[in-house]
């Protein structure tokens, strides 16, 4: 007579913490996309030397001729995009616009890749969470959502250095000289960075590794094998 281990693995049943991670890692995975498209995806500080001297003549010697303002998706087609259609309609060289984009064209193209697979990717983890109690597969597309927006920060980094650096401006932007001329003076760029979509994007996909990497250590414990003894 000889004893055998046999191992049997217990499949363990659905809780309400399960349905809890489930309903929250589908609303956190909602919630980064509608961030992207509501928040504020751009913050920049526009200076202007006409702006100052203007203000300086006024004698306000505190406004030193610089305004902030934030752009996001929803700003853009709710405000800018119509301005895009009324100058195609004036017949717009776009084909010389897009030529002037050359120095950023590439940031660009890869800004919005990494913003457009960060989206994808947390639309991934909604189904998954919304079918199954699966807590590697969130686990995994959570990290790759995390590498996404942080790719995207180094890619809008390699596209804002060029405005920020006078490399192109907007005067690239018209073909009348005298708009050339005069355009530096009454506004550059001195500073544009992500804003609070991005951060908000970054601490969602974190807070879901986070949150999987616990429930997986606490499942751990629950998803035991038990020997049973058999008689040969």
């Amino acid at each position: 007579m000889e004893n055998k281990e046999k191992k049997i693995k217990i499949r363990r049943k659905t809780t309400g913490t399960d349905i809890f991670s489930r309903i929250l890692t589908c609303i956190v995975a909602l919630a980064i996309p509608a961030v992207a498209y509501f928040a504020n995806m751009i913050y920049y500080v526009v200076e202007s030397s006409v702006f100052k001297l203007w203000a300086q003549i006024k004698g306000d010697t505190s406004d030193d001729g610089s305004t902030y303002g934030y752009l996001g998706f929803h700003t853009f087609v709710k405000e800018i995009l119509p301005i895009i259609r009324t100058l195609s309609s004036d017949k717009v060289d776009w084909n010389q616009v897009w030529q002037s984009l050359e120095p950023v064209r590439t940031g660009l193209i890869v800004t919005l890749s990494f913003l457009a697979a960060a989206i994808v990717i947390a639309l991934v983890i909604f189904f998954i969470s919304a079918f199954s109690n699966s807590n590697i597969a969130p686990l995994i597309a959570s990290v790759l959502g995390l590498a996404s927006t942080m790719g995207m920060f180094f890619a809008f980094k390699s596209l804002s250095d060029p405005i920020v650096n006078g490399e192109i401006s907007m005067t690239d932007f018209f073909e009348s000289s005298i708009v050339t001329s005069l355009l530096p003076f009454l506004a550059t760029f001195s500073t544009l960075n992500l804003s609070s979509a991005w951060v908000l994007m970054l601490v969602f996909y974190f807070g879901l590794i986070v949150w999987h990497g616990a429930m997986l250590l606490v499942n751990s414990g629950e998803n035991r094998e038990i020997k049973v003894q058999k008689k040969k």
